[in-house]
């Protein structure tokens, strides 16, 4: 093995010591050994720690980071991983998935394979705490599309966005990716992102290279009570679609979607299921803090139709960024 090993395996972890030591099993235990492992605790208050320290001096753990508060946004725990990672390659683990024991061995050949693809994502299975699958042993994304995922395949980046990513996450769970450390450099982006940072990231790397994807299920995405999906205060509805409108302001930026072709088929998709979904929180909730109040009729006015040409001129970018610093000191 060089000095450089292939890859950095990343878990980033907040409370999660149910699930820790079959996360660390998994990548302990791999078919391709050419890795460096480091762990990152956000602040653990249940038995993380202990579950770590068993671990410290196993020779594939190069770096263990505790942090003395928490950060409050994983996305800055994959910021500081990736800044002392040195490998070719960067595979975010999060500790309450796991992966099958060839995972690696799958992905890096399939990377070596295909040279021009930056990003690999392989079909996943979701299960809940007892390790029971759900959804029928479908991925979410196959709710939207249920072909597209059936068999392996390599594509433009831009062109994943355009069918895809500017409509809905396709890479849902960061687990059951590896893309290139050369991308790294795009992760102080996501920094003020809570919820959906990996799916701004995946339309970052893409703009500029190929996406594969493995038919093989070889990653487990967990989902719990702590996990972000089940997450339904109406804090964090507001605030994952604040983070969605950015992303797709992003993409428009970027001049990889069409702002015109980009309203029907957003709207029909999303918008109005959202205004009547919040109307409800908000009908039923009439003690919310007055500061909710307000933050939620600033939203509504960003999807009502008459704020289409406001949401995408010049100066939506200024104000959805003072509405996002806002919510990091609110929510």
């Amino acid at each position: 093995m060089s000095d450089r090993p292939t890859v950095s395996v990343i878990i980033p972890n907040y409370n999660h010591a149910n699930y820790l030591e079959k996360r660390l099993e998994s990548i302990i235990n791999q078919s391709f050994q050419d890795f460096e492992l480091i762990i990152l605790d956000d602040y653990s208050s249940d038995d993380s720690k202990s579950i770590i320290e068993f671990y410290r001096g196993h020779p594939k753990i190069t770096h263990i980071v505790y942090n003395e508060k928490n950060s409050g946004s994983t996305f800055r725990q994959w910021k500081k991983g990736i800044d002392l990672a040195v490998g070719k390659y960067i595979w975010i683990a999060e500790s309450d998935d796991y992966a099958e024991y060839n995972f690696l061995e799958f992905m890096i050949g399939k990377l070596i394979q295909n040279s021009n693809s930056g990003v690999i994502a392989c079909r996943y299975i979701v299960i809940n705490e007892k390790e029971e699958v759900l959804l029928n042993g479908i991925m979410f994304q196959e709710l939207y599309n249920k072909k597209r995922w059936l068999e392996d395949y390599t594509i433009d980046g831009k062109s994943e966005i355009r069918e895809c990513l500017q409509f809905y996450n396709s890479i849902p769970n960061a687990s059951c990716v590896i893309f290139k450390t050369e991308y790294s450099s795009l992760i102080p982006e996501l920094l003020e992102f809570k919820y959906k940072g990996d799916w701004l990231f995946w339309c970052l790397i893409l703009k500029n290279t190929e996406l594969c994807y493995l038919n093989i299920p070889l990653s487990y995405f967990r989902l719990h009570s702590q996990t972000t999906r089940s997450r339904t205060s109406f804090e964090s509805k507001l605030r994952n679609e604040v983070e969605e409108l950015w992303i797709i302001k992003t993409l428009i930026d970027s001049k990889i979607i069409s702002f015109l072709r980009l309203i029907p088929k957003y709207w029909h998709w999303s918008k109005l299921t959202t205004m009547y979904r919040w109307f409800g929180v908000f009908l039923f909730q009439p003690d919310l803090p007055l500061v909710h109040k307000i933050i939620y009729h600033l939203s509504l006015f960003f999807l009502l139709p008459s704020g289409w040409i406001f949401r995408f001129s010049i100066s939506f970018k200024i104000r959805l960024n003072r509405l996002i610093c806002w919510l990091n000191k609110t929510i």
